[in-house]
């Protein structure tokens, strides 16, 4: 599978363009083109989106590179692009751990300490990502 548009960008584009207000822009499109291009990404996304939004003490923001953030308080557990990576902050043990499940590796543009990456245009068993991810973020789980 070739590599997710945010992933090139973050690899590729000019710094200037990499902050906002073009990230949020280019985002909201790549929400738009998923759906239209890709239903089945889409409803992957909402289940995710489901997911991180109803934990406890969640709230939403907006991703400084684009996507939507998944906050408690005013530390980030996850953020999610328009075209279906999902990014997740679970403690550099647990994201090693983690990127033995198929599916979730490290993270797509920094490969930084406790972040990992779920690409959720392929063939991922998202229910199975996604409780991982959910126990990594919300140990009380």
């Amino acid at each position: 599978m070739r590599p997710a548009l945010t992933t090139f960008l973050a690899a590729h584009a000019p710094n200037a363009l990499k902050r906002p207000p073009f990230t949020t822009l280019l985002d909201a499109h790549l929400w738009m083109w998923t759906l239209v291009t890709s239903p089945s990404t889409f409803r992957r996304m909402l289940h995710v989106h489901r997911s991180f939004a109803n934990l406890p003490e969640v709230s939403l923001g907006t991703h400084f590179y684009g996507g939507i953030s998944y906050l408690r308080g005013r530390k980030e557990l996850a953020h999610m692009h328009g075209d279906g990576v999902l990014d997740a902050h679970v403690g550099t043990r647990r994201a090693e751990a983690l990127r033995g499940i198929p599916g979730i590796e490290a993270h797509h543009a920094e490969g930084g300490p406790g972040w990992v990456t779920v690409d959720l245009r392929g063939e991922v068993d998202v229910d199975s990502a996604v409780s991982a991810l959910l126990v990594g973020v919300n140990p009380e789980i």
